[in-house]
């Protein structure tokens, strides 16, 4: 009997431990949805949308998910600290590469600095029904096949057309070299802030800041260090 007692003890000690874990888990872990309202690119901004983000934040980081928390897979972006003017920095790996993500203090609005100096604005809402995955468009990397009914070149005559059977030159074969820098195109220089080590904010009236995407705002290009050339595999 006592042990049948010792037994049921154990078990609702294990059971109020599982819970906790639960709940700590929950109150450290939120998921947000954010849709993308307006683009910043050379002090221009223009309205945009199209894409929406699923967030989810820990204690000390927050990355790109689904709308239950589980991660894309792109990387974290880890907790820097709050600014001057009170918006909440992440810097890390996501789905636009290495980002700096800044947060009002409410969660509400979402800046995404990227390294080529663009700025995407974003505001948290109520996710679409249904919708369980973040929706981008394709990155620039991708290829998009168009199907060929989508032309709009139209037969001038009805003369049938043979197919050449002339030999098509072969794809030249890759190799690996120096070639210019994609992200600076050649010229060493940081593309956020000119070179310069700072860039001017457009929501602050033109207010310097230094800038935070080459190293130690030096105005190097943060993918090729300044030298405008990158090593890797040429086609």
């Amino acid at each position: 009997m006592t042990s049948k007692i010792n037994t049921h003890k154990t078990c609702q000690h294990l059971l109020l431990i599982v819970l906790t874990v639960l709940m700590c888990n929950s109150a450290i872990a939120q998921t947000y949805y954010y849709e993308r309202v307006a683009t910043v690119s050379n002090n221009v901004k223009r309205t945009a949308s199209g894409d929406g983000h699923f967030i989810t934040f820990t204690s000390n980081a927050c990355y790109d998910s689904d709308v239950e928390g589980y991660s894309e897979n792109f990387g974290v972006l880890k907790y820097q600290g709050v600014t001057s003017k009170n918006y909440l920095r992440y810097q890390g790996e996501s789905y636009f590469g290495q980002a700096d993500y800044y947060f009002t203090a409410d969660r509400s609005r979402l800046n995404i600095y990227k390294s080529n100096g663009e700025i995407l604005v974003y505001a948290k809402k109520t996710a679409p029904k249904g919708v369980r995955k973040s929706s981008r468009k394709p990155k620039e990397t991708e290829t998009i096949v168009i199907s060929p009914t989508h032309t709009d070149i139209t037969p001038t005559t009805t003369t049938t057309t043979t197919t050449s059977t002339t030999p098509t030159k072969p794809k030249k074969e890759s190799r690996y070299g120096y070639y210019d820098c994609p992200v600076c195109h050649g010229t060493g220089n940081c593309p956020t802030c000119g070179g310069n080590g700072f860039w001017h904010n457009h929501y602050e009236g033109g207010k310097p800041h230094l800038c935070t995407q080459c190293p130690n705002s030096s105005g190097r290009c943060p993918r090729c260090d300044g030298k405008g050339k990158v090593y890797g595999i040429i086609r």
